[in-house]
């Protein structure tokens, strides 16, 4: 399947992928929230924490190149 720019920035800006974002986020500031009062400095779990953090930053902030790289001819 090829994916364009547009059929991405479509999917972006619908409105269901929106709502998927807002609660993603909504996760990050309670794993952010988490890692602040302290939960930062327990191990493993500090490191679990953070890469979840990471992970749903990735997906949100992700665009079309990230997710499909300019092949070079």
């Amino acid at each position: 399947m090829e994916v364009t720019q547009d059929d991405f920035d479509g999917w972006k800006n619908h409105s269901v992928t929106r709502e998927v974002f807002k609660i993603l986020e909504e996760r990050k500031a309670k794993i952010a929230h988490l890692l602040a009062q302290g939960g930062a400095l327990i191990a493993p779990d500090n490191a679990v924490a953070v890469g979840q953090y990471k992970e749903i930053d990735d997906l949100i902030t992700m665009g079309y190149e990230d997710m499909f790289p300019v092949k070079e001819e």
